[in-house]
């Protein structure tokens, strides 16, 4: 449990100042009107401070960390139910 929290949490960390980049550019704000991409995702990011990045980071970190040790728990309870051999094949003696 602690890996899926650990890695949930990591995850919201490292995605978050791209999905609040994202919302304004999906937003239809006049700053994500520009020619190309790269000039609209740098005209948000300029706008933008590192407050407004990682605003709402930890509502976010919680509910990834819980999703992330809910998956890791049920893959490690569901894993003795399966049979391997279906998947891969048996080692070489």
């Amino acid at each position: 449990l602690l890996a899926g929290i650990l890695a949930g949490a990591g995850a919201a960390v490292i995605s978050q100042p791209g999905d609040v980049i994202l919302s304004k550019l999906c937003g239809g704000s006049a700053v994500a009107r520009l020619e190309t991409c790269y000039l609209s995702v740098s005209a948000v990011y300029e706008s933008l401070s590192i407050q407004q990045l990682f605003a709402g980071l930890t509502p976010r970190a919680a509910m990834c960390a819980a999703i992330c040790a809910g998956q890791f728990f049920m893959y490690e309870a569901l894993r003795p139910t399966s049979n391997p051999s279906l998947f891969f094949a048996p080692p070489e003696d």
